[in-house]
């Protein structure tokens, strides 16, 4: 059955509605308000004990941040706001795993959780005993160490503290990964 939710990405201030059905996994659609209404209703109807309040089954109004405002409420803004959060998304775990010297292909936490217990001297990072929660906090440390924004043109700004040579690695991974342009080093 169809959901409705409201999307605001951590990218911009715009706030979208999106649809999904709960028996199908990872696909999310943009919706027009009124769409999100009839799902909403649609799915009150559906449920027999509901009383359909129509205070109650209404949608707020999207909204679209300045950066955004020129595309209106359309799949064009939708799209344009799941990009940005995904480049952000995928820049910043690449900065982690060049501070780290950790691969794409190597899941980042077994990593840590590795390094961990390398640097702890021991054996296996079974061997501690709460070694999940130690990565998690550990990869929390490096990424407040990271500052992000985007500029007037859209493109993701990252600093963060990194050796030339950690820089000039992360250089060539964002620019393996992205179009000329889309992410820079501040």
């Amino acid at each position: 059955m169809l959901t409705v939710q409201l999307w605001s990405p951590d990218t911009c201030e715009c706030v979208i509605h999106q649809a999904f059905d709960d028996t199908v996994p990872g696909e999310v659609t943009y919706v027009t308000r009124e769409e999100a209404m009839a799902i909403h209703v649609a799915r009150r109807q559906a449920k027999p004990t509901t009383t359909l309040d129509p205070k109650k089954s209404t949608q707020p109004v999207a909204q679209a941040c300045p950066a955004h405002a020129h595309l209106g409420e359309t799949p064009a803004k939708h799209e344009a706001c799941m990009e940005e959060n995904k480049r952000k998304n995928i820049t910043l775990d690449l900065v982690i795993r060049n501070k780290l010297d950790i691969t794409d292909d190597v899941d980042l936490k077994e990593a840590v959780k590795s390094q961990l217990a390398r640097n702890l001297h021991l054996a296996s990072p079974d061997d501690f005993p709460d070694m999940d929660g130690l990565a998690d906090k550990f990869v929390a440390g490096l990424y407040k160490d990271i500052r992000w924004s985007f500029d007037t043109d859209r493109s993701l700004v990252i600093t963060h503290t990194a050796t030339p040579a950690e820089k000039q690695r992360l250089t060539a991974r964002l620019s393996a990964k992205f179009p000329p342009g889309r992410v820079r080093l501040g």
